[in-house]
């Protein structure tokens, strides 16, 4: 057991901070305390509670991906922002193998691919999975990424909202009764907020 004298107080009101091994140096008996205190340490090594940083090593091998709907799950509850946000919504789960995490990018969006949204993408990453790495390799798809069917799915709603319009009784009689047509691009889905 370590003995903690920091913060005593003497008699005066005055405080005195000293480590263990200050007492030490200023005993009479330091020899003798030198090895108890060695010999104490030896039969209890002191060992540190485990910090976020030790937790966030220790889950570096948790992360397991084996296809395209697992890396859009996970893609989703990470946070990244900008342009990284972008690129990932656009690309393809292609490996995952010794901690390496390998993407593939559609060659249209090569411009979005630079060293700051790779830092910033793994960055992100490993928040959660400390020593992964990435690679993004540039390539046709042969899929749809995560974008692509968020952009399909949005269309069909679109759509559906647009058809829904059109076949409202008192839109028809309108374009009737004025000979007009309506102009399906400014039909829009009002969302509150």
């Amino acid at each position: 057991m370590l003995l903690n004298l920091s913060n005593i107080k003497t008699g005066g009101g005055i405080q005195v901070s000293l480590s263990f091994m200050d007492y030490l140096n200023k005993s009479e008996f330091k020899f003798e305390k030198i090895l108890i205190t060695k010999k104490l340490l030896a039969e209890k090594p002191h060992t540190q509670a485990p910090t976020q940083k030790t937790e966030q090593l220790q889950d570096a091998h948790s992360l397991t991906i084996s296809n395209q709907q697992e890396w859009e799950e996970i893609s989703q509850t990470i946070k990244f922002t900008g342009g990284a946000k972008m690129l990932v919504r656009n690309t393809l789960f292609d490996t995952l193998a010794n901690n390496t995490l390998t993407l593939t990018l559609d060659k249209q969006f090569t411009n979005l691919l630079s060293d700051q949204v790779h830092k910033s993408i793994l960055g992100s990453l490993r928040v959660q999975y400390a020593e992964l790495n990435l690679v993004i390799n540039l390539d046709q798809l042969d899929a749809e990424t995560l974008a692509q069917k968020e952009s399909k799915a949005h269309k069909l709603h679109l759509d559906k909202i647009q058809q829904t319009f059109l076949n409202d009784e008192i839109v028809q009689q309108l374009e009737q009764t004025f000979n007009a047509k309506v102009d399906v691009k400014s039909i829009k889905e009002i969302t509150r907020h």
